[in-house]
């Protein structure tokens, strides 16, 4: 599809929603997108719920290619390494630390690739007490108060539309995206004022639904 990010490559590192689907955004906007996945199953949303092709999967990952990489290995290290000196942008929605434990962390990759941005998506943030803590799009509601709204007190249960439920994330994700269009398509001088450390600044789903 062409679109304002024709030429640009994006290498994915995410899983379920709020990565994918903010690589996704910038699939429809043109760029080539790279989903990098474990090869023991892949992104977990493939087989959510029931099992097989899930419609859930296709819906956030339209639009991509896709590779299977184990970065636990050497072997697997050194392939990402490779693809990275091709690529315009890292995402993940990894929890704060697993990109430095596994050495694809923005310190690192900068040294493959000193143009390269990368963007990291959090449940709760990269600091404060609950950084090391998994988190969805409910938790971050949840966290927020915005589940009060979306839910009976009575029966204390999501309620609505799948998109509705999701929207802490939904925002989250577009946001992130923009960050990321707007840093690969700035000269040096303005990428450096969108960025920090080199990564797009963005919210975690907890604060937006706050």
């Amino acid at each position: 599809m062409s679109g304002c990010l024709n030429g640009i490559r994006v290498l994915e590192l995410g899983n379920f929603i709020s990565g994918p689907y903010g690589a996704m955004l910038l699939a429809d906007m043109g760029a080539e997108v790279i989903k990098v996945e474990n090869p023991k199953g892949g992104d977990p949303f493939r087989g959510w719920d029931f099992g097989g092709d899930q419609p859930n999967f296709w819906a956030y990952n339209r639009g991509k290619k896709s590779v299977t990489l184990n970065l636990q290995t050497p072997e697997g290290k050194e392939i990402f390494y490779g693809m990275v000196k091709e690529a315009d942008v890292v995402m993940d929605n990894y929890r704060p630390g697993v990109t430095q434990k596994l050495g694809i962390d923005f310190e690192s990759l900068k040294k493959i690739n000193g143009r390269i941005v990368c963007c990291s998506i959090t449940g709760t943030g990269p600091t404060g007490p609950y950084v090391k803590r998994p988190a969805y799009d409910t938790v971050g509601q949840g966290m927020g108060g915005m589940m009060s709204v979306l839910m009976d007190p009575q029966n204390p249960k999501p309620v609505g539309p799948a998109s509705r439920r999701s929207s802490a994330s939904t925002s989250t994700r577009s946001r992130r995206s923009m960050s990321e269009l707007f840093a690969v398509r700035s000269p040096e001088p303005a990428r450096l004022g969108l960025t920090s450390n080199g990564q797009p600044t963005t919210p975690s789903a907890k604060a937006w639904a706050a």
